[in-house]
């Protein structure tokens, strides 16, 4: 059973070809929802699942909160993410 949402935190060394493949890989076993996060840039990037693959829906920065598409009451604040 694949998990509703992923949660993907990027690392300097990682790769596109990486990320890449790993969302290859979400879509396949039926994610519905994977969150990108990206320290460097401190954004969220939400892709859902059409049906074939996962697609981008929205990008989020400082000072936004991040919804969640499969469980709608989950709003997350930005700053929240990268709060250490």
């Amino acid at each position: 059973v694949a998990p509703d949402l992923v949660v993907e935190v990027l690392s300097a060394s990682d790769r596109e070809k990486v990320l890449s493949d790993k969302l290859k890989d979400y879509a396949l076993i039926g994610v519905q929802q994977c969150w990108i996060v990206r320290p460097v840039a401190e954004t969220v990037e939400v892709l859902v699942f059409d049906g074939y693959a996962l697609q981008s829906v929205a990008n989020y920065a400082q000072g936004q909160d991040v919804q969640s598409v499969v469980f709608p009451d989950l709003r997350v604040p930005v700053y929240n993410v990268f709060v250490e």
